[in-house]
């Protein structure tokens, strides 16, 4: 800071009798006055002053300047002899040099323009003026009102939500079939968002409202508005009017995606989808328009014309499945892209990417999903299209020209579009073949990304839900006031916060529950563990303090028990070399006699809720029901609950509670208030009974993992990738630890969420031949011989198929884990597989690679063939995973066996692998689930040491084979006690796909 006069001019390079200069100093370093120019400066201006003499400022002033001016005394201001009105007024500079009359102000003047007839005519001109000035007031009020006429219906806000739920213009689930007084034929369908459109249906005499038999969560009865199909039986003729047709009004809710200009840049995008089934493939002749949005501006236009399938002249866009299987979307103006465009590695070409229906009436069932987006293009009539198939991107941002006018034109007005688009109709199901269905339609005002279709394509959305309606009885008073109600006395409640797991907890009595205690005795669980939030990398995971504000009034309430019918207890025991009598079969052929002890429960919905029965049939998204094999790994486990470890319980999630479903566990099913998407569990896990439940959180994409027995939250994950599949792994996978493997598409990741800091770690990486494939299961095996801590799993095998269609070939990977994720493909076509661990004293200690257990179907003899391989590693490098020596080989002998085949129920994973391999100690059980046959072997080999491991024989002895008379959904193994294993089955019941039973088998 400058303190002085002497300091100022210094920095300059003047001195003290410079001060004349100072003028040429910056107008902000300038002393500021009343008649200089006055401006703020950046040095104080009190500063300035303190430095300049004060003694000799005014010597040189004039008196008679030196007090100021009153501007407001002077006469240009007071007029002449103080007189104001008498001031002259002058048009122009150049008046000054001589106006022989110039303009009088005030009263004066007022009387000589009087006299001239001057007033008169300024009178006439204003009067002119203010006229022309009315007109045009007028017409330009008349040009607003006609702007504002036509955007007075628009609504306001569409696409503008932050969540994709509050974005959501339309969603039907024919759900008026569950109202038998319901003339939906007449009346239509309801929207069940707040928006309430109405659905007509055009050729209602060929459909009918059936129960689903889609994927898609139907819902609970009472609850949610259940899922319907809409079912064609018979085909509609191409001349007859079909489909679900909606109105779209210009600006309304439905009015998104497309021809829109920059100032509703929030509705420039949309997303539409739906589910449909198509019948056999000889079935379908001619092309199907699943969705179609067509112009409705003639004045008496028939929308039943614009819902013929050949009918084309006033469409804005449509998508149509093609009888060759490709989707075809094209618009009014010309454009045209099909699926076939952007298959890849696809050596059949246009094959595989639908599903039809069997000849075992199974499958046909579809997901197809459109977005639409013009925000990155220049012209209104532009819009980049994105086609998904089952939640797989087939048409990738395909740019398309849409044009009301039905050609690609230039220089097209936007009042001109809005004018055409007034009203246009936007149809479902169009041209139905006989068996197609449709269901479960959502209309979104925003582009949902191919992640967040496939989390939510099986789930239904919170505007199903039911509202529930509350009837309040009010009670007068005498004295008209209301009386309040009597409060009842409440019993005194505990009030406490849980805090994290403890390391240990001694003599802890094992927890009992029955139908009147859960086993907790607490009302209220708050969580409050925060873990150290961490920063995202790029393997799409990040680490974050808990927020989860759920808490556990309803914690472990019991399912309620419905329509007990009087079935056979599940503790009835069919006894050795006995046979079942299945109620459902009609096969002729002489019954198997099995030399097993076999089960069978109850079923599913005499247990729990038919709807949960019918999710536990579908199963958790992107995982096995079980669990999946453990028999490759070292037999060092150790099981501290009740029965051994093994099988896994099943859970099914909702928005607002979860149902874990246990095997063995009476009562079975636990309901915990954790809404979720899907959630897989723990072993129990130390003698504490820690039973660990890891959720996933599909809308704010994070996983959670809870603790039941103590009701904390141990940690929360936020996904930033996709989650393709996960489970649980056993403890000797990764050190005795509790932990998870995540498969996204980058690769495998084990998250362990007890370590400090839980951030999941890659352990293998994809090759490009794994980049795009579906896991179907996952399982790990081998030891790498250290004991503890350091106890490390050394193969996985990965069973993957093609994600465009569910009839690809099964093929089986194995993935070394020592770091390198060498990749050695076992099969291009197998029917089943999983991992073995050698029958050796040592393997709970010895390093040792696990054997492949595959199920091939040999073509030339139409037979199932099991083999039992070898894995050695590259000697050349000896990182690398090459094929051993075939150990032993048997054939499935089917002769002796029931010809019936069982069709699979609609299940989250598909119906893939058509073999379940089961490894147990020396046991190997292959399942075939559409036959219902369990084939049971014992396994021994002779094992010689020479540099490493190596086998010289095996043997594969059948123990026995049996028959369950229905498709097997899932299937796992585990120990009962010596020399046996229990083969736990979860069944389809035949006469109903959303039900089923627990078969366990005694081998």
């Amino acid at each position: 800071a400058i303190k002085s006069y002497a300091e100022v001019l210094s920095s300059i390079g003047l001195g003290i009798n410079d001060a004349a200069l100072m003028s040429q100093l910056a107008p902000s370093v300038q002393k500021a006055n009343k008649s200089g120019r006055s401006r703020t400066g950046v040095i104080d201006a009190s500063l300035i002053e303190a430095s300049f003499p004060t003694n000799s400022a005014n010597e040189n002033i004039d008196p008679a300047w030196r007090e100021a001016i009153n501007e407001s005394k002077h006469v240009w201001s007071a007029g002449p002899f103080g007189k104001k009105e008498e001031l002259l007024q002058l048009d122009s500079f150049v008046d000054w040099f001589g106006q022989c009359r110039p303009t009088v102000l005030g009263k004066e003047g007022v009387a000589m323009a009087a006299d001239t007839g001057e007033r008169a005519l300024a009178n006439i001109l204003l009067a002119a003026a203010q006229e022309d000035f009315d007109q045009g007031q007028d017409e330009s009020e008349s040009e607003d009102a006609s702007v504002d006429g036509k955007r007075k219906n628009w609504v306001d806000g569409v696409g503008e939500a932050r969540l994709d739920e509050d974005n959501l213009s339309l969603y039907m689930r024919f759900s008026e079939g569950a109202d038998e007084d319901c003339n939906w034929q007449a009346d239509g369908f309801a929207d069940l968002t707040k928006h309430k459109h109405q659905a007509r249906l055009y050729g209602s005499e060929l459909a009918s409202l059936e129960a689903t038999t889609s994927s898609v969560d139907e819902g609970e009865e009472g609850k949610v508005r259940l899922l319907y199909d809409l079912v064609y039986n018979d085909g509609a003729p191409r001349e007859r009017a079909t489909g679900v047709a909606i109105e779209v009004s210009r600006g309304g809710h439905l009015d998104v995606g497309m021809l829109h200009s920059s100032d509703d840049r929030a509705r420039q995008r949309c997303t539409v989808e739906m589910w449909y089934h198509l019948p056999q493939a000889h079935l379908m002749t001619d092309e199907i328009i699943l969705m179609r949005r067509s112009l409705f501006y003639e004045e008496n236009n028939d929308v039943s014309k614009l819902c013929l399938p050949d009918e084309r002249h006033n469409t804005l866009w449509e998508l149509a499945v093609l009888p060759t299987g490709l989707l075809e979307l094209r618009t009014g103006a010309g454009s045209v892209v099909t699926s076939a465009m952007f298959i890849k590695d696809n050596e059949d070409g246009l094959d595989g990417l639908v599903s039809w229906e069997r000849e075992d009436g199974g499958g046909g069932w579809n997901h197809v999903c459109v977005t639409f987006s013009s925000m990155e293009q220049d012209s209104p009539s532009q819009v980049s299209a994105s086609v998904l198939m089952n939640g797989v991107t087939v048409v990738p941002n395909a740019l398309l020209s849409v044009d009301p006018f039905g050609s690609t034109s230039e220089d097209v007005h936007q009042d001109d579009i809005d004018d055409a688009l007034e009203k246009s109709i936007l149809i479902f199901g169009i041209g139905p073949s006989a068996g197609f269905r449709l269901t479960d339609i959502r209309v979104w005002a925003c582009q949902r990304s191919e992640e967040d279709v496939q989390m939510m394509m099986y789930e239904y959305l919170k505007d199903a839900e039911m509202k529930r309606k509350f009837k309040v009885n009010i009670r007068k008073s005498s004295t008209g006031m209301l009386a309040p109600p009597a409060r009842l006395a409440q019993p005194e409640r505990k009030k406490f916060a849980l805090s994290p797991p403890k390391t240990s907890q001694a003599n802890r009595t094992p927890p009992r529950s029955t139908s009147d205690d859960d086993g907790f005795g607490v009302d209220e669980v708050k969580f409050e563990p925060t873990p150290p939030r961490l920063t995202p990398d790029d393997d799409g995971f990040g680490v974050d303090e808990v927020k989860f504000e759920q808490t556990f009034a309803a914690f472990n309430e019991i399912e309620p028990v419905q329509n007990q019918p009087s079935e056979p207890s599940s503790d009835d025991v069919v006894e050795q070399e006995e046979v079942q009598v299945l109620e459902d079969s009609t096969s002729s052929e002489p019954e198997l006699v099995s030399p097993f002890e076999v089960v069978l429960s109850d079923l599913l919905s005499t247990k729990v809720k038919s709807s949960a029965a019918a999710a536990i049939i579908r199963g958790p998204p992107a995982a096995r029901h079980f669990g999946g094999n453990r028999g490759g790994l070292a037999s060092v486990h150790t099981n501290f609950g009740i029965k051994p470890d093994g099988v896994g319980p099943i859970a099914i999630s909702g928005p607002d509670k979860s149902l874990v479903f246990f095997s063995d566990r009476d009562p079975p099913g636990r309901t915990y208030p954790i809404g979720a998407s899907g959630a897989v569990l723990s072993d129990i896990m130390d003698e504490n009974y820690s039973e660990y439940m890891c959720c996933f959180l599909a809308r704010e994409k994070r996983m959670i993992i809870f603790e039941l027995t103590r009701k904390t939250v141990v940690v929360e994950l936020q996904m930033k990738t996709k989650l393709n599949f996960w489970r649980y792994l056993p403890p000797e996978a990764h050190g005795g630890e509790l932990a998870f493997v995540l498969i996204t598409p980058i690769g495998g990741f084990y998250w362990k969420p007890l370590e400090n800091p839980p951030r999941p770690r890659q352990v293998w990486k994809r090759s490009a031949e794994l980049e795009s494939k579906k896991v179907i299961t996952y399982e790990e095996g081998g030891s790498n011989g250290q004991s503890g801590a350091d106890a490390r799993s050394t193969v996985a095998l990965l069973l993957v198929s093609s994600p465009v269609s569910s009839d690809a070939n099964v093929e089986a990977y194995c993935i070394s884990m020592d770091g390198e994720s060498s990749q050695l493909l076992v099969s291009d076509d197998v029917q089943g597989a999983a991992l073995c661990r050698p029958p050796t004293p040592d393997a709970s200690s010895a390093y040792f690679l696990p054997f492949v257990v595959t199920v091939q179907n040999n073509y030339e003899t139409s037979q199932l063939v099991l083999t039992v391989e070898d894995l050695t590693q590259d000697s050349s490098d000896g990182k690398s995973l090459v094929r051993g020596v075939t150990l032993a080989s048997a054939i499935l002998d089917l002769t002796d066996v029931s010809n019936e085949s069982f069709a699979p129920p609609p299940m989250s994973m598909g119906s893939s692998p058509e073999v379940l391999v089961c490894c147990n100690q020396d046991f190997i059980v292959a399942v075939i689930r559409s036959r219902g046959l369990v084939f049971a072997y014992d396994f021994t080999t002779d094992l010689m040491e020479s540099g490493g491991q190596s086998t010289s024989s095996g043997n594969l002895s059948l123990v026995g084979k049996h028959e369950l008379g229905r498709y097997v959904v899932d299937a796992a193994i585990r120990p009962n006690g010596d020399n046996q294993v229990e083969l736990v089955t979860l069944l389809r019941e035949s006469n109903d796909s959303k039900d089923g039973r627990i078969a366990t088998i005694i081998i």
